[in-house]
């Protein structure tokens, strides 16, 4: 299968994402104080998916539930309605269009975690279809992997640096599947008014 499907190997591996038993963090705090009730937040920024011969780009809004008392957080999705229009193409799929990108069994479940301190993000399957004259892939399905978010601080935090690598399974146009191994990156920001507000 052509290395131009690994790009959107990458897409795919973005979402993906299954948390380590590894050991938890404090719980979830405002100004250092744990919280007393949930807090929700929203996350905005881009998710970066870069295989051997190109990437993919996509917008990436993530409202997120901060459990009181816990380590735990939900994820209420990922990627917004329209993918069409938010992501893009790099290199060898630049030319590909991107529609009914679907995430089973939402919310997904996050938990913070230490040494060092970061929060990780399970997820179950992802699907995606793509079209395109000279789109090389039709499908493709994000099955596990870890997804891993990064504070630029642990005190009132206000973005989280994304990275990752996860297995993707893709279709080809004339239906050969292959998997293939992708590397995640991107920024996410803490919408206001909650930026340097909580931490972990």
């Amino acid at each position: 299968m052509s290395k131009k499907i690994t790009v959107l190997a990458v897409a795919l591996a973005a979402l993906a994402a299954f948390a380590l038993p590894t050991p938890a963090a404090a719980s979830w705090k405002h100004h250092n104080t744990a919280i007393a009730a949930d807090v929700q937040l929203k996350l905005l920024g881009q998710a970066r998916f870069q295989g051997e011969s190109g990437g993919l780009e996509c917008q990436a809004e993530a409202p997120i539930t901060l459990e009181a008392g816990t380590t735990t957080a939900t994820v209420g999705s990922f990627f917004p309605a329209a993918e069409t229009t938010s992501c893009k193409g790099l290199g060898g799929l630049a030319f590909c269009q991107y529609h009914e990108v679907v995430s089973t069994e939402l919310p997904w479940a996050a938990h913070t975690r230490e040494s060092p301190v970061r929060v990780e993000i399970t997820q179950k399957a992802v699907h995606g279809n793509l079209t395109g004259g000279f789109c090389p892939i039709k499908q493709f399905t994000v099955t596990a992997g870890v997804l891993t978010a990064t504070p630029n601080q642990a005190n009132t935090l206000s973005s989280l640096q994304l990275s990752s690598q996860a297995d993707v399974h893709l279709q080809a146009n004339g239906g050969t599947v292959s998997t293939e191994l992708t590397t995640i990156s991107g920024t996410m920001t803490v919408q206001s008014p909650n930026a340097n507000t909580y931490s972990i």
